[in-house]
């Protein structure tokens, strides 16, 4: 059986050599994956951590990044309604504006979920 001491080479903590299967529903699976992702932490890290009784807090730099890359998203759709709407006409602009308010509105959806949590 292989030891829990580091190895010569690494790192001082202990290496993981033992490989647990847990089966879940898909919904467990989900809720326990967006949890580990708030948490900024593999799934394997936070069930872990769970299962020992370490304390798991969400990263606020998580909310962060997923606020600048919704907003990015949105800029990026907005920048292409001001192409179409000086080539295609004001149809057109209208259509992609629409599309533009509904990738933010669901941005900040999710960010209003994710602060209330």
């Amino acid at each position: 059986m292989p030891s829990d001491s580091p190895s010569s080479s690494g790192p001082s903590r202990p290496r993981r050599v033992h490989i647990t299967s847990l089966r879940l529903t898909t919904s467990e699976r989900r809720r326990i994956g967006a949890q580990a992702h708030a948490a900024g932490l593999t799934v394997s890290a936070f069930i872990r951590r769970a299962a020992l009784g370490r304390r798991i807090r969400a990263r606020r730099g998580h909310l962060r990044r997923d606020a600048i890359y919704h907003l990015s998203k949105i800029g990026n759709n907005i920048n292409q309604l001001a192409r179409v709407a000086n080539t295609v006409g004001e149809v057109r602009a209208i259509e992609l504006l629409e599309e533009a308010l509904e990738d933010l509105r669901h941005a900040l959806a999710e960010l209003t979920d994710s602060r209330a949590r």
